[in-house]
C-alpha cells in the first residue's frame, strides 16, 4: 500500500487507499519530523501484517520519541542485532539474508557506504534482496524513534538483466539419462527421468505422495513440496512439508513413457 503525506489546515495527514476506498489519517502535528516518523511507522507496520486499522497508533499521541540513536551511543550494526532480536528470523534466513547485511553494517558502517560496498561486490539480484532487508531494517529505526528517516528508502533497486534460458537438447537429455543408468548403479536413474518428463523441482518430486498419482488417468498432482527446514540440510529428516513457492497446484499428464516406467519399477 502507498501512503502519501501531505500538508491540510495547518497538520499533517496520511491519504491512502483501502479496500478500495480513500482513507485520510491527521496526524495532529505540524512538525514534518514527526509525520516522517509516522508515516514510517504506517508503512512498517502494514508490511509485517499488524497495521492498526484503527489509525490510532499513526496519531502523534501515538509516538514515543527516544533521543537520537547517536545520542545512545549505539552504531548502526548495534541497531541491527537489536532489530534482529526483536523479528527473531529462523536461522537459515539470518545466515543466508541477516548475517550478511549485518556484516556489511560493522564493516562499513553508514548507509551511503555500506550500499557502494554492496554495488561492488554483488550481483544485481543479490543486491536488491539485501536491499529489501535494510528498508525493512530502516523503517524499524524510524518506528522505534532511533531516526527521523530511513536512509534506505530512496536507494533504487538495480536493474536485472533478463537472460535467456537455455535448455537442454534431446541429445544432452539421453547423455544425462545414460550417465545416470551407471552411476550408482542406477539408483538415480529414476527419479532424474521423472524430473525430466514432468519438469518438478527435486523438492516437489521428494514431496510427492500416492494419493498425488492418478495412474488410471495418468495425471499427477503437484501442490507441494519437501522443502530444506531451517538448518538447510537436505536429508529427509530435515525437511519441511510446505505449499509450492508460486501456491498453485499443478495437475500434470504422464506421457506413455513415464507411465510404461511407472509399474515397471514396481511403483503400482
Amino acid at each position: 500500500m502507498k501512503f502519501n503525506l501531505s500538508q491540510d489546515k495547518g497538520s499533517y495527514r496520511l491519504t491512502f487507499t483501502l479496500e478500495g476506498k480513500r482513507k485520510v489519517v491527521y496526524l495532529g502535528t505540524n512538525d514534518l519530523g514527526m509525520a516522517t516518523q509516522l508515516k514510517s511507522k504506517a508503512e512498517y507496520e502494514w508490511m509485517t501484517q499488524n497495521f492498526d486499522f484503527t489509525f490510532q497508533r499513526y496519531k502523534v499521541g501515538s509516538l514515543n520519541i527516544q533521543p537520537s540513536w547517536s545520542k545512545h551511543g549505539l552504531t548502526d550494526s548495534e541497531l541491527f542485532k537489536l532489530y534482529v532480536e526483536e523479528i527473531k528470523p529462523t536461522e537459515r534466513n539470518y545466515q543466508v539474508h541477516y548475517k550478511p547485511c549485518y556484516k556489511a553494517l560493522l564493516e562499513h558502517g553508514e548507509a551511503e557506504k555500506v550500499i557502494q560496498a554492496m554495488k561492488q561486490k554483488l550481483s544485481p539480484v543479490t543486491f536488491n534482496q539485501r536491499l529489501t532487508y535494510l528498508r525493512s531494517f530502516g523503517l524499524w529505526c524510524v518506528n522505534e524513534g532511533y531516526r527521523a528517516s530511513n536512509p534506505y528508502a530512496k536507494i533504487k533497486a538495480l536493474k536485472t538483466a533478463n537472460k535467456a534460458v537455455e535448455v537442454f537438447q534431446s541429445e544432452e537429455l539421453n547423455r544425462i539419462l545414460d550417465y545416470f543408468k551407471t552411476y550408482s548403479n542406477g539408483h538415480y536413474h529414476d527419479f532424474v527421468y521423472f524430473l525430466i518428463h514432468t519438469g518438478c523441482r527435486p523438492s516437489e518430486a521428494v514431496g510427492l505422495r500416492w494419493k498425488d498419482v492418478d495412474f488410471s488417468a495418468g495425471r499427477i498432482t503437484i501442490g507441494e513440496s519437501l522443502s530444506r527446514g531451517v538448518t538447510g540440510l537436505a536429508s529427509s529428516a530435515n525437511r519441511v512439508r510446505k505449499e509450492r513457492k508460486n501456491g498453485v497446484t499443478t495437475v500434470l499428464q504422464m506421457n506413455p513413457d513415464l507411465l510404461k516406467l511407472c509399474p515397471y519399477r514396481g511403483w503400482e
